[in-house]
């Protein structure tokens, strides 16, 4: 009756097979940040010539729908507050070192799984001891593929706050 019903349409103990791509979610957090200084302002973080530095912040990446993901892309595009680019890169090493601790040319993520990375800085040009970059944005893309083949992207934007 009634209860053999309800019964069978509760959740069950096994897992369901994912219907769909994967949904891969990349974030950074904070999603904003200050101009955390320059050359010798704690130790040597940033390489010369791109002494002036942003952060700290981490990134994050996500799987919620039940299949396991090969990031195999992280790009990053760097724009200052008029909306003219900085920087357009790619390095997905960047990003499996900062995850795993490994740098890859690709990222594992596992069904319903999540990493999180280690504190990181954006560095940029400093020309005299002052930030030759003003402030703006970076948006962060990670790419890849599901375990049934699905492409699969998620963008996440951090911005980099004015120095004061």
């Amino acid at each position: 009756g009634v209860s053999a019903t309800a019964g069978s349409c509760s959740r069950s103990e096994s897992p369901t097979a994912p219907s769909g791509p994967a949904a891969l979610t990349l974030s950074v957090a904070p999603s904003a940040v200050p101009y955390a200084g320059g050359a010798g302002v704690g130790g040597a973080i940033c390489p010369a010539p791109y002494l002036s530095r942003w952060g700290p912040f981490a990134w994050s990446v996500r799987e919620s729908n039940g299949r396991a993901v090969t990031i195999t892309s992280f790009r990053y595009l760097v724009k200052r507050a008029d909306g003219s680019v900085e920087d357009d890169a790619e390095s997905i090493r960047v990003l499996s070192a900062s995850l795993t601790g490994v740098p890859s040319t690709t990222v594992a993520l596992p069904a319903y799984a999540s990493l999180t990375g280690r504190p990181e800085y954006d560095c940029e040009l400093e020309r005299d001891g002052r930030p030759a970059f003003g402030g703006g944005a970076i948006e962060f893309t990670a790419s890849g593929r599901d375990d049934a083949g699905n492409p699969v992207t998620s963008t996440a934007v951090l911005t980099l706050l004015p120095p004061s």
